[in-house]
């Protein structure tokens, strides 16, 4: 199963529109060293200004989300700090326009609470995403948020259009699911 979402991403080398890829195991410290040659990537592109900033949130916002939630770990998971958690991320250049797309394990009760939440922002436009986050970052952060609860709505606010995601039911593990999310920047 992971081995064809992989395969997807390779195809994609073949075309040469690919800024950035990385499967394995993450950390914060890895993290840091991914944007920092990121940002190395942005400027040999030449691209600045907003875009570039929303690209580099998204990148951040997304791989902290496999940091803190994923479940394929070799840390516990009440673990706080040197969290060591697989997942996998994708930056493409096509059609003008970055796809950056993000995958990781997650239980079936992440899939249920990941998909209210992105249904709910799908629905919005991107005023009321603007607004919904100035009103989300001044309450305290959610009991099971391992951040301020502003991840997947930092990732909305940055993106083009709706934020794109699929669960991918796993048969050898019926307890969990594969959690694709794709923005647009």
């Amino acid at each position: 199963m992971i081995d064809d979402l992989i395969g997807e991403y390779g195809e994609l080398f073949a075309g040469g529109n690919v800024s950035f890829f990385y499967s394995g195991y993450i950390s914060q410290p890895l993290l840091t060293a991914m944007v920092e040659g990121f940002k190395v990537k942005l400027d040999l592109e030449g691209l600045t200004g907003t875009t570039r900033r929303r690209l580099l949130s998204s990148l951040v916002e997304m791989t902290q989300n496999v940091i803190h939630y994923a479940m394929d770990s070799l840390t516990p998971s009440d673990q706080n700090d040197h969290q060591l958690r697989w997942g996998s991320i994708c930056v493409i250049l096509t059609g003008g326009h970055y796809q950056i797309e993000c995958a990781n394990r997650v239980s079936a009760s992440q899939r249920d609470n990941i998909k209210a939440k992105l249904e709910k922002l799908r629905l919005m436009t991107h005023a009321e995403i603007k607004e919904y986050y100035a009103k989300v970052i001044r309450e305290e952060a959610p009991a099971d948020s391992k951040g301020a609860g502003l991840g997947l709505i930092t990732i909305a606010r940055d993106a083009q259009g709706p934020i794109e995601y699929r669960m991918i039911d796993d048969p050898e593990r019926p307890d969990t699911a594969i959690f694709v999310i794709k923005a647009t920047i």
